[in-house]
C-alpha cells in the first residue's frame, strides 16, 4: 500500500501567511517501522521540497528528528520541532511538515 503525503504549514509568527515566502522544514519519524513502510525521513524530504517548489517558497532550513512524541507535552518530548519554531519565527517563516496516512 503506497502512503499518501499531505504537507502542511505552521505558521510560527503572527504573520498573514501570504506575507511568507519562506519555510522550515521539519521533518520526523518515531519508529523504524516507519523508514520501511515509506513514511521515512527520505520521502518526506521529497514531498516538502515538491511542496516548497511549487508555492514558490524558499526552504530556510531544515530539521530532522527521531523522537516518540508520547508524553503530556509533545513540545518537551521534541526539542527539534522546538528549534524549528524558533528558528521560524525569528525568520517570520512557516514551517512545513508532511502529515502522512497509509
Amino acid at each position: 500500500m503506497q502512503s499518501q503525503y499531505g504537507v502542511c504549514m505552521v505558521f510560527a509568527h503572527p504573520v498573514q501567511a501570504p506575507a511568507m515566502r519562506s519555510a522550515v522544514a521539519y521533518l520526523c519519524v518515531s519508529t523504524g517501522k516507519q523508514g520501511r513502510n515509506g513514511l521515512g525521513i527520505g520521502a518526506q524530504r521529497e514531498a516538502i521540497q515538491r511542496f516548497v517548489a511549487a508555492e514558490g517558497l524558499k526552504l530556510i532550513g531544515e530539521h530532522v528528528e527521531v523522537e516518540t512524541g508520547k508524553g503530556a507535552d509533545v513540545l518537551d518530548q521534541r526539542p527539534v520541532l522546538r528549534k524549528a519554531l524558533a528558528q521560524a519565527r525569528k525568520a517570520k517563516a512557516a514551517v512545513a511538515a508532511v502529515r502522512a496516512s497509509a
